[in-house]
């Protein structure tokens, strides 16, 4: 038996559990629903909530600096970490990975040149543990950017998926799971990578499953090959198309170019999306799809890979270290196409301090960073389609955009994290009002 999904895909038949009686009972997951024009998502008691969680936690191997000392275990740790998410109102932790997990300032100087540490995201044993609604990043297995359309990209997606999700079907705390961050979709460099840097080295290779779709998208567009060598090579055939140096290389009428690059990106998109989702849902029928994590503030989400993987991810997720409104104005072309839930999984502020090092929305005080969470709550509440926020992040460094705890002292930002669990437990009695649950 199968049951459709927010998407209307097709998925498997949820798990079930014998009650007390012995009656068959779906087992509950986080879910989505939609009230009105409202989409918001249901815990594992069936209630509304808002999402409100804190990523980059890391594994404990860097932070927090000294654990043994502080926390004897990295049990007692995450029992730390589990009681101020709570006690802060907040409801899920984010992704644990740290690509930047250490900070300069407490670096010596022969460690400070080339040095970043990388966490990994936590095991599926480490989640069991924690006992705590989670989302995860499974992360892009080998090197980045490959070639979708290669039997290689298929087998170690696939394998990815097998190892990751196999192991965490069952959990009722996992909400979903994240694929990677930024995707280069975009056909602008705004301090970021634009689509070339994944096109250009896939279909300069010759013979490539790449290098045989740009021709079969070429094929399409023009029609013979006369008409497409008017712009490109002098090519007898669309076979010497396979082997030829630098394929795309125009000889002419550069914006038509673009074009046809923009063309194979959409199915470089389709087949990214439609891989992931069939490799996860291949392991694990049970869970959110929440599909990759776009930076919005380095630059655009172009509006022709929404259509794209529109049937593959249960939402829109987003990264925005900046004010509601500049989220809102990076958005405004996405939310005349964009239907589905939205949500800005990776946000933050902090007080700027003039340093480099320091990244994100800058504010010019704690009490600022305390307003830009509130704004954001806010906006969420209004706005029919944003189903939550993540906070960038639990420990404050100077390599974070934003955080709460010195990652040193253990220190919490109380002007901040006050501010937050006023506006957490706002917001939740504000989802209950709006969708008449009051349970």
């Amino acid at each position: 038996m199968t049951r459709r999904g927010i998407l209307g895909t097709a998925l498997a038949a949820p798990a079930v559990t014998a009650s007390p009686a012995g009656a068959q009972m779906p087992r509950p997951f986080f879910h989505m629903r939609r009230n009105g024009d409202y989409w918001y998502v249901v815990d594992l008691k069936g209630q509304p909530v808002y999402l409100t969680g804190m990523n980059h936690l890391g594994d404990g191997s860097v932070y927090p600096f000294d654990l043994k000392n502080q926390h004897s275990s990295w049990e007692n740790w995450v029992r730390s970490v589990r009681s101020d998410l709570i006690d802060w109102g907040f409801n899920y932790l984010g992704p644990t990975g740290a690509s930047h997990a250490r900070s300069k300032r407490y670096l010596s100087l022969a460690e400070r040149k080339g040095h970043v540490i990388s966490t990994a995201e936590w095991s599926a044993e480490r989640y069991e543990a924690l006992d705590y609604p989670f989302t995860l990043m499974i992360g892009l297995p080998g090197k980045p950017n490959p070639d979708v359309f290669s039997e290689e990209f298929r087998a170690a997606i696939d394998d990815r998926c097998r190892q990751v999700c196999t192991r965490l079907k069952d959990n009722p705390q996992l909400i979903g799971y994240h694929f990677t961050h930024n995707p280069p979709w975009s056909y602008l460099n705004l301090a970021w990578r634009d689509m070339t840097t994944w096109i250009d080295p896939i279909v300069n290779v010759p013979n490539s499953p790449a290098r045989r779709k740009w021709i079969e998208v070429m094929r399409r567009i023009y029609g013979t090959i006369d008409r497409y060598k008017l712009l490109y090579y002098p090519l007898k055939d669309w076979d010497q198309l396979l082997t030829v140096d630098m394929p795309m290389h125009g000889v002419s009428g550069y914006g038509w170019v673009r074009q046809d690059q923009i063309a194979f990106i959409r199915e470089v998109g389709k087949e990214w999306y439609r891989v992931w989702h069939e490799s996860i849902r291949r392991y694990d029928t049970n869970h959110l799809i929440l599909g990759d994590r776009n930076t919005v503030h380095f630059t655009i989400l172009p509006t022709y890979i929404l259509d794209v993987m529109y049937p593959y991810v249960d939402a829109l997720c987003i990264n925005m270290m900046g004010t509601a409104e500049q989220m809102m104005r990076n958005l405004r072309d996405v939310l005349m196409y964009w239907d589905k839930p939205i949500f800005p999984a990776d946000t933050g502020a902090r007080a700027w301090d003039g340093r480099g090092e320091k990244s994100g929305g800058k504010m010019a005080s704690d009490e600022e960073v305390g307003q830009a969470y509130w704004d954001h709550l806010r906006l969420g509440a209004e706005h029919p389609q944003i189903i939550g926020i993540a906070w960038c992040s639990y420990w404050e460094t100077t390599v974070h955009h934003s955080g709460v705890r010195d990652a040193v002292t253990g220190k919490i930002n109380a002007v901040v994290v006050n501010e937050m669990r006023k506006a957490n437990a706002w917001a939740q009695r504000e989802l209950r009002r709006k969708t008449g649950v009051t349970g």
